[in-house]
């Protein structure tokens, strides 16, 4: 599956504030399991996340620097 729907399919998981560490993590437990995040798997994260906020389903978080905010309906 491509970077961005992985997300989308953890992002769907979460509620209204996703941790972003929490959110790597389970990106990487997926990509490659048992492994810890190098910086390549970090790349994609970030990649998938920035087209995640392009497409509008998060926001940077104004209360918490490490949050993303969910902006799509779903289970709170």
């Amino acid at each position: 599956m491509p970077d961005t729907v992985i997300l989308f399919k953890l992002h769907e998981e979460c509620g209204r504030l996703i941790n972003l560490h929490d959110w790597l993590l389970a990106f990487a437990e997926i990509v490659c399991p048992g492994k810890q995040p190098d910086r390549s798997v970090q790349a994609r994260f970030i990649q998938g996340v920035m087209e995640l906020q392009y497409l509008g389903f998060v926001k940077r978080s104004g209360r918490k620097t490490d949050h993303v905010s969910r902006l799509t309906w779903g289970n709170v």
